[in-house]
């Protein structure tokens, strides 16, 4: 089974699987195994128009589908089979706007004509049919007609078949899977470059179930951990962020009034978070705290300044109470004294004794204190070299500082010891090291230089051996990542030798060609086309950026990149053109033709395959814009490009050997038919609408000449619309009959009924007023009245007439 046909049994077990289950839809395969045809019936309600302009409900509509050259690219051909009254439905089309584009799948497009028929989707301007346009809006109010269930799953959109990577030197045989335009008409489809992955079904119903219980942070978690895009995700996100925002900024202010002791109204806040976000994070913790505290503190914590006030006033009626002993006499004391003189005099010689030895303690204690200070001053100092040596500078200087205070507290004693600390202690505030120190370097490869430098200077010196150890192993890739990263470095310090950041620049070089050399030759083996042009690009690049590269070996560089650029370009091509962007295809197919003369392949298959796809991609061009000018009723320039698509494919009749041009211009031929008989019907409902039936028949015999004149006039389809189109113009015929003899009895009035009235007067005649009554066999009934004004009173005069189209005569008509 080839690629055509797998694509069409897939379309059939779609098809049949999909509505075995929907009652109000069955789907008919024509011939063939498997089915380009399907006839669908639908069991739904819509509106329907019999020959004579009857509009009526109806509830079975029927229509054919047919998969086109082109398919699945191009959308079905669908035509109604039953007299369906819809805004988009012709006798010969139905107009399916943008559905197809959507996924390319015929269930959802028979969903989408269901959904026509039965009124929910229509056009309101640009219709195929006008006069059932002006119906539709003046019924609005009876739309939809009917809302079946139509929904099953989701369809699975057609995937078009795209080719495997190709070898550089390829056969014809191994071209043939690659170089097509279509499935039926022009060959085989491009294999798939990967296969799709089937559609993630999220439960928004579970999500709105979240959303509405107000569990916001639960919805969040949700959301994060949905990683595909789903329809109604902004919405989830926007309503999640707003509530969650909301209930932030209330919490910050219920945390504010907790921390002011305002219990009672932080808890109202927080009893608030909970209408917007009722799973807020540590909310139910906050209030239980806050409802602990009002429980247990009750009013007080609103009545603080309140309490302060009584107690400060009980505070001040305390220290008012008089000292009970402040009037106890004080005589005993005086007594004492005075009655002691013998006493006191001893006591003197004792006083003078105490102080005495009091000085000479004092003495000793301030020896001892300045000892002690020297004792404080030499830890301070050995405190101060320590922090030194660990490179704490500024914790240094503050010991030796505080060292120095203590050493100009020593004085009388201890002096020689005292200057030698201290002399030490400026010898080390003065030193190189301590002063760089504290400008914040360090001593390193005999220079001081900042801590960062230090360190850029130790990276760097790793990455570089890291780098040349892997560009003696050569591993290219880690060499250049290594070489990137000490280059990086470099321009963050000026300390690193010129002569080794030199040695790195060219090292990195080297690297970084041998690096995309490798990785070229990698591609070209594997078929990555891409990736080789990338890689062997940047090689070259560097190879022209360095004089020691040989003339000879650019030429060989130049030639695997143009080979591996040829094959991105071409398959480039392909993907564009499977995915329908005909211009960039048709852009990289003719680039990838213009490397030929530098490839030297100009008489090779692959070149002949490249012309070929040119061919069909302008084709498919032209069918393309003959495709949209159809969706927008743009009659004569959708003749116009199939017309020119015709002309290509018999141009390139002997290029596309493999592709049945005649099959494919009978199709395109069929397709211009079509949007001719629209064209002209679309005029026609004009005329008739405006009553000009005089035009609308001239447009309705340009129809017949086109159907008959065409190589379609015998099928049915056609002999159909022929049908439809000769009881058009008949009737037509017979509304201007029924104009022209009205216009004769109205412009003669006066005349005809004088002669049935010879007692009125011609100028007593006004107000002629004329009406077709029905047929008498095959005669024309009509009414005449006018007034007749004498004798001071109008009288209305009437009688009726008839009129034999077959002989053209008239003559008076009583019922008697």
């Amino acid at each position: 089974m080839n690629k055509t046909s797998n694509q069409l049994d897939t379309v059939f077990q779609e098809v049949n699987e999909y509505f075995a289950d929907i009652p109000a839809i069955t789907v008919m395969p024509g011939e063939g195994n498997p089915p380009d045809q399907y006839t669908v019936s639908f069991r739904i309600t819509g509106m329907c128009r019999e020959n004579s302009g009857e509009v009526y409900s109806c509830d079975n509509h029927v229509i054919s589908i047919s998969l086109p050259f082109g398919f699945p690219h191009f959308p079905p051909n669908c035509i109604p089979e039953s007299p369906t009254f819809h805004p988009d439905f012709d006798s010969s089309a139905i107009c399916i706007g943008d559905v197809w584009e959507a996924d390319k799948s015929i269930i959802t497009l028979i969903i989408h004509i269901a959904r026509m028929i039965s009124g929910e989707i229509y056009s309101n301007s640009n219709a195929f049919n006008e006069e059932a346009a002006d119906w539709y809006r003046d019924n609005r109010d009876q739309l939809p007609f009917d809302t079946p269930d139509l929904e099953k799953i989701t369809p699975t959109p057609i995937e078009e078949d795209i080719e495997e990577g190709i070898d550089w030197d390829v056969s014809d045989d191994d071209q043939k899977g690659i170089d097509t335009l279509d499935d039926d008409d022009f060959g085989t489809s491009f294999a798939p470059l990967k296969e799709s992955t089937p559609p993630v079904k999220i439960d928004t119903d579970r999500l709105r179930v979240i959303a509405k219980q107000k569990r916001f942070q639960a919805l969040s978690r949700e959301l994060q951990s949905i990683h595909e895009p789903f329809e109604g995700r902004e919405g989830f996100e926007e309503q999640t962020r707003t509530a969650m925002d909301q209930a932030m900024a209330i919490y910050h202010e219920a945390d504010k009034l907790e921390h002011q002791g305002k219990q009672k109204e932080a808890l109202e806040k927080y009893t608030s978070i909970e209408k917007l976000v009722s799973d807020y994070p540590n909310l139910q913790e906050a209030k239980d705290r806050v409802q602990q505290a009002f429980d247990l503190l009750g009013d007080w914590v609103n009545n603080v300044s309140d309490e302060q006030d009584s107690n400060d006033t009980a505070e001040d009626s305390e220290t008012s109470v008089p000292d009970q002993d402040s009037n106890a006499p004080s005589s005993a004391k005086r007594t004492f004294f005075e009655d002691s003189k013998a006493v006191s005099k001893k006591l003197f010689f004792f006083a003078l004794a105490c102080g005495s030895i009091a000085l000479i303690v004092t003495v000793t204690l301030s020896y001892l204190s300045l000892g002690s200070n020297l004792k404080k001053a030499r830890k301070q100092f050995d405190e101060c070299q320590n922090l030194l040596t660990a490179n704490n500078f500024q914790g240094a200087e503050k010991k030796c500082n505080e060292a120095l205070r203590l050493t100009t507290e020593i004085q009388l004693v201890k002096q020689n010891e005292k200057d030698e600390l201290a002399k030490k202690i400026e010898n080390l505030l003065a030193s190189p090291k301590f002063r760089q120190g504290l400008a914040g370097k360090i001593l390193f490869d005999g220079q001081y230089i900042t801590e960062t430098t230090k360190e850029f200077l130790l990276t760097f010196q790793e990455t570089k051996k890291n780098g040349d150890s892997f560009f003696t192993q050569e591993r290219w890739a880690d060499a250049v990542s290594s070489y990137a990263k000490a280059l990086e470095i470099a321009k963050k310090t000026e300390a690193i030798d010129d002569a080794m950041l030199a040695e790195v620049n060219q090292k990195h070089s080297r690297a970084q060609f041998n690096s995309m050399m490798h990785a070229g030759e990698k591609s070209l083996s594997i078929s990555d086309w891409n990736g080789a042009t990338t890689h062997f690009g940047k090689a070259l690049q560097l190879a022209k950026a360095n004089p020691n590269v040989l003339p000879e070996d650019i030429t060989q560089l130049e030639l695997l990149s143009n080979q591996a650029k040829f094959n991105t370009l071409r398959d480039q091509g392909h993907e564009f053109f499977n995915a329908g962007e005909w211009d960039k295809a048709l852009s990289s197919y003719q680039l990838a033709l213009d490397l030929v003369q530098k490839l030297n392949l100009s008489k090779s298959d692959t070149i002949s395959n490249l012309h070929e796809n040119i061919a069909k991609t302008k084709i498919y061009m032209t069918i393309e814009k003959g495709k949209k000018a159809f969706a927008a009723s743009k009659w004569d320039e959708v003749i116009a490009q199939y017309e020119k698509a015709i002309i290509l494919l018999e141009e390139n009749s002997k290029l596309l050997s493999r592709i049945d041009t005649e099959e494919s211009r009978i199709k395109l031929s069929r397709i211009m038919l079509h949007a001719e008989i629209i064209k002209n019907k679309q005029d026609v409902a004009k005329h008739l609408k405006s009553d000009d039936f005089a035009l609308a028949i001239g447009k309705l015999e340009a129809i017949q000449k086109a159907i008959t004149r065409s190589q379609f006039t015998d099928q049915a389809e056609f002999t159909t619309i022929l049908k439809e189109i000769a009881n058009q113009i008949e009737e037509a015929e017979k509304q201007v009959l029924l104009i022209e003899q009205i216009s004769y009895l109205t412009d003669n009035y006066e005349k005809l009924f004088l002669k049935h009235y010879p007692a009125a007067t011609r100028s007593a005649l006004s107000a002629p007023a004329v009406e077709y009554l029905r047929n008498i066999d095959d005669k024309m009934l009509f009414r005449m009245q006018c007034t007749e004004t004498s004798g001071g009173r109008p009288l209305r005069l009437q009688m009726d007439y008839l009129y034999s189209p077959s002989t053209k005569t008239w003559s008076f008509y009583t019922e008697e």
